[in-house]
């Protein structure tokens, strides 16, 4: 659109004009010039000798298009002859050329005049027609309207062709205008010369509105335009119109804009739409055009049209920005789904979108719907990820693309220089990692320590690959881990190397010894000849061995029971001897040794042996000692009870003995028994003999009850404290009313008994004794009650009754105290009978029973006796007669009978019973 504007060429007339006098200046603008809508034309007067140093406005035309201004020469002008005039425009403001001179003298006001037949009412400077118009109706009588005295002239020009006609109003014309628009220029010369000059328009253009709009009026969002063609030139171009006329397009958004030729002689005008239309009626704005005239106003015929303007489809997706080459990838459909162009009433459906998905510019998956998700396991690299959609508008849509970046997952692994060290020790791994950091350096690596006590480093996790020291105060064993974490495959696993640190271990042994006595010695932490102590930590984890040798100084034998490599061994020494023992440990600290000397010197060996070990739990121990060779005395040893006492002796027959067991030892399982022996010798002065004496457990069990009906079966399987246990057992009945069981058996008591005592419980006590491993155990009792079952007898007073009757049945049982329950079924039409489920004391059976029937009905009772302990007796059946009321007789109203000799009575007819005639 031309944004410049220029008018070409000022014409006056040369005058001479008195102050007062009205003055018109016509003049051309270019044709490619364009003044904006509220532009004003203003007539600016010079001085005498033409300078526009203090311009004088004289007259104004508001309107981007005119070709006159019409002003009056100011009162008080002084005279001269190098007056000019200049035409000046505010949108654009420019100041164009000046006129030429023209002379101003001294006199009277002169006015300047024409009057018309066809003017615009409210407007004295046009003429014409709102409607083009030809022929005699076109005809306009122009007549002189000038100051008196002068001669009026007229000059007409045609602004289409550029041609002019001159006319004297003497006193007036007839003009007949063609479908255009002309500019006339009235001027009136007074007898002395005095001139004025007025100019005026004559419009008779046509009214074309020559809009049309392209494609289908759909337009889509966003950045959808409409887009009117206007057609400017030919016998149906715009162009034959009033060029100050204005457009006004009313664009159905609530938007109205309105154009001059300037603005739309390019042959188009758009407008851009920033809302639906959705919710219109018809979903449609509706659009409007107006021609208008600023002197007749709208003219012409307006032009509508509608837009339908929807929403496309805003393609979105989420998804991960980095991803993993060992994981599938998924990318969610997020789009904002358009409108469709085909909804109907004033709501618009979503449209029927399909979408294409591409990676990296090729299509992987065509015509698919909203809720489908792209789902790939991609290789390491780049890819660039595209969403694009189709649908019913017809508008493209616009692809939407993300990039992602696939990296492989990191591998973990590093190298620890040794795998054991010796507090204090530091150690450094060396990371050998495979890390992909194509997708950015946001890489982190995660060290561990498990445990972590004991140990410092100087970081655990850190962006650089460079592995922390780690310091180890501590022994023990260790784990160093590594985990890496990427942007696209998060956390690896973590990989693992395992270390040992140790610290130096010393042994130290008891000190040297001579003992009396060879055997087998444990070389252990208990106090005593061959306790033997480690320094450092004691985890059998660690990287700690340990070597024992033993060396005789005489040949005497001995072995290890068991390993010579362990920690604390066990050695058997054979002969009196005298052995070097070594204990060694190693380690990565080094190693340390440490020797014990044992001698053994001869002396008397004690020895004990059992009868029978183990003992029952109630039992007490025979025990043998024997001595070999001279001794002086000897003493039993323990916390229970020797037969022979416990006093030291040379007594040899009582190296026989028994030995009671304490009642902690029994409950301990064992009781330890020494033999001391003074031996008369200066360097083994007493020996001795511990053996220990193994205890069966306590075999019992609480005593039990059980309480059964009279015919049933007294079921138990008997249990001790002592699994696997064989049982025997007694039975006895003190009250006598019991029989039907055994009075001694062995394993499981089965066996039904049997009551014969109507009203009182019989008492069976059985008493249970456990055996294991030839050991009697302790005896307790079942205690077996055994409830008598009570019977019934059922006595009906009325064996038949009358409906609404009770049934009047009495209870009666051989059991004091019995309890009753009873079922009861009645025919059809019977109620009233009863079913009893509870134990509350009853005497009898008492229902009222109604027959609803008009047939003798029955209910039968079962009845079931009980006794205190809820034991049922033999179950009693009884049946009642329920007879049904008989029909209420009628004889009939009351008559009176003269001259019969018979009569029928009209009584009722009986349905239950039969009818008796009485006279009375």
């Amino acid at each position: 659109m031309p944004t410049f504007a220029q008018v070409n060429a000022v014409f006056v007339d040369s005058g001479p004009y008195t102050p007062g006098s009205t003055f018109a200046a016509t003049f051309t603008i270019d044709p490619v010039a364009c003044y904006r809508q509220g532009n004003i034309f203003t007539m600016q007067l010079s001085d005498a000798n033409g300078s526009f140093a203090a311009p004088i406005n004289i007259g104004t035309y508001n309107s981007f298009y005119a070709t006159f201004i019409n002003g009056t020469i100011p009162a008080g002008t002084p005279a001269g002859g190098g007056y000019k005039v200049r035409i000046i425009s505010s949108a654009p403001a420019l100041t164009p050329a000046e006129s030429g001179t023209f002379s101003v003298v001294a006199g009277t006001a002169v006015e300047a005049k024409v009057n018309g037949t066809k003017n615009y009412p409210n407007f004295a400077d046009a003429f014409g027609f709102c409607t083009p118009t030809t022929g005699s109706n076109a005809e306009i009588v122009f007549s002189n309207g000038s100051t008196a005295t002068g001669t009026t002239s007229v000059n007409i020009r045609d602004e289409f062709t550029g041609t002019a006609t001159n006319f004297n109003l003497s006193p007036q014309i007839t003009f007949t205008p063609d479908k255009k628009h002309y500019t006339m220029l009235a001027k009136v010369v007074m007898p002395d010369g005095r001139v004025a000059t007025k100019a005026y328009f004559i419009i008779n253009n046509e009214t074309i509105t020559a809009f049309s709009t392209t494609g289908n009026n759909i337009v889509c969002l966003p950045g959808g335009d409409l887009t009117y063609l206007i057609q400017i030139g030919g016998a149906a171009g715009i162009q034959l119109n009033f060029p100050g006329n204005t457009y006004n397009i009313n664009w159905g958004d609530g938007q109205q804009d309105t154009y001059n030729f300037c603005d739309l002689k390019s042959g188009s005008v758009s407008h851009r739409y920033t809302r639906s239309s959705c919710g219109q009626p018809g979903n449609v704005f509706s659009l409007n055009i107006q021609m208008r005239n600023p002197y007749c106003g709208n003219v012409g015929t307006p032009l509508s049209t509608t837009a339908r303007v929807v929403n496309l489809t805003e393609n979105k997706f989420s998804g991960p920005l980095v991803g993993c080459s060992n994981t599938t990838l998924e990318f969610v459909n997020t789009s904002i789904l358009g409108e469709s162009t085909s909804s109907t009433g004033n709501t618009c459906q979503a449209d029927n979108v399909r979408f294409n998905w591409f990676i990296n510019g090729i299509l992987e998956e065509s015509n698919q719907p909203f809720a489908f998700r792209l789902r790939r396991q991609l290789a390491a690299g780049a890819y660039t990820i595209r969403l694009e959609s189709t649908g019913s508008s017809g508008c493209p849509s616009v692809a939407y693309e993300q990039t992602v970046c696939v990296e492989n997952p990191a591998v973990p692994l590093f190298t620890l220089p040794a795998l054991a060290g010796c507090a204090p020790y530091s150690v450094t791994p060396t990371n050998t990692s495979t890390v992909d950091n194509r997708c950015g350096s946001a890489i982190s690596y995660t060290w561990s320590v498990t445990p972590s006590a004991g140990v410092t480093q100087n970081f655990l996790t850190s962006a650089s690959p460079t592995a922390p020291t780690f310091n180890f105060s501590a022994a023990g064993n260790y784990r160093i881990g590594l985990r890496i974490n990427t942007p696209g495959c998060g956390a690896s696993a973590v990989y693992n190397q395992d270390i040992t640190i140790n610290l130096p271990r010393t042994v130290t042994l008891s000190p040297d010894i001579t003992l009396c006595t060879p055997g087998t010695f444990n070389f252990s932490t208990a106090v005593g000849a061959t306790r033997t102590i480690y320094s450092g930590n004691d985890s059998p984890t660690l990287d700690d061995t340990y070597n024992w040798t033993v060396n005789a100084a005489n040949g005497g034998t001995f072995a290890f029971v068991g390993n010579a490599n362990v920690k604390y061994p066990t050695i058997k020494f054979d002969s009196f001897d005298t052995y070097t023992i070594t204990a060694t440990a190693n380690n990565i600290c080094g190693t340390n040794s440490d020797v014990q000397v044992i001698t053994f010197s001869p002396s008397p060996v004690p020895n004990i042996s059992f009868a029978k070990t183990p003992i029952c739990y109630n039992g007490i121990a025979d025990v043998t000692g024997t001595i070999s060779g001279n001794y002086t005395d000897f003493s039993w040893v323990g916390a229970g009870t020797f037969s022979v006492g416990n006093a030291f002796t040379n007594d040899a027959s009582k190296l026989s003995t028994t030995y009671t067991p304490t009642l902690a030892e029994r409950n301990a399982g064992s009781a330890t028994i020494k033999l001391l022996v003074n031996t008369g010798l200066s360097n083994c002065a007493r020996v001795e003999r511990e053996m220990t004496l193994n205890i069966l457990p306590r075999n019992t069990q609480t005593n039990q009850t059980l309480v059964i009906c009279t015919g049933d079966k007294v079921s138990y399987t008997p249990t001790s404290t002592v699994p696997n246990s064989t049982f025997s057992w007694t039975a006895t009945n003190a009250d006598g009313f019991a029989s039907g069981f055994s009075t001694s058996g062995t394993g499981t008591i089965d066996e039904t008994v049997t009551n014969s005592n109507f009203n009182t419980a019989a008492v069976i006590i059985y008493t249970i004794t456990p055996e294991s491993s030839g050991c009697i155990g302790e005896s307790f009792t079942l205690t077996a009650t055994i409830n008598p079952r009570p019977d019934v007898a059922a006595t009906i007073v009325k064996p038949i009754i009358c409906s609404g009757d009770l049934t009047d049945i009495i209870l009666t049982s051989n059991f004091n105290g019995a309890k009753y329950t009873w079922t009861s079924t009645a025919t059809l039409g019977i109620t009233g009978n009863t079913n009893k489920t509870n134990l509350n004391d009853v005497a009898g059976i008492n229902d009222r029973l109604i027959n609803n029937g008009t047939a003798t009905g029955t209910v039968t009772y079962i009845i079931i006796p009980l006794s205190s302990g809820s034991c049922g007796g033999t179950p009693v059946t009884v049946t009642v007669d329920v007879d049904p009321q008989p029909t209420t007789p009628n004889a009939g109203a009351d008559e009176i009978l003269c001259n019969v000799t018979s009569f029928t009575l009209k009584g009722n007819t009986p349905t239950v019973g039969a009818g008796i005639w009485t006279e009375v």
